[in-house]
């Protein structure tokens, strides 16, 4: 099972292909940008590091369409995407996750040095894209 994390749409639908044809292979998709077109396109799944952090956003993405909703699930899949643009643009991907992560629930534990350092500012911002995209009340 190759799991898909380099982003690219076409190595996506490339692995997809080899899944349609060789029985037993499936692929779990990665890029967080292209969980529905993954879904649509006969991903077995996907693994997510902002999933963790936003996990109602990426659960209506796979409720939509799992039941059919394909509107819904491309409103879910465009705030995920949105997320992802606003979360990643504040540092390091992986440690911007975790500081996320860590930021809502402290026994997570912070991210290793020196990949990001505790910065007030920075965990201000985090915690602002966090209030922007979560849940509707």
């Amino acid at each position: 099972m190759p799991k898909d994390s380099g982003g690219a749409k076409e190595t996506l639908e490339a692995y997809l292909q080899v899944a349609k044809e060789v029985d037993g292979f499936e692929v779990y998709s990665c890029p967080d940008h292209l969980v529905l077109c993954a879904l649509q396109n006969g991903a077995a799944d996907r693994i997510s590091g902002p999933g963790n952090a936003i996990p109602q956003v990426l659960a209506g993405i796979l409720k939509a369409f799992n039941t059919g909703e394909i509107d819904e699930a491309e409103k879910q899949q465009a705030i995920f995407a949105a997320f992802r643009t606003d979360l990643y643009a504040l540092g390091f991907a992986p440690a911007m996750v975790k500081r996320a992560l860590f930021l809502q629930a402290p026994p997570v534990g912070a991210g290793r040095q020196p990949a990001l350092l505790p910065n007030a500012e920075q965990d201000g911002q985090i915690v602002a894209i966090l209030r922007k995209y979560e849940r509707p009340r």
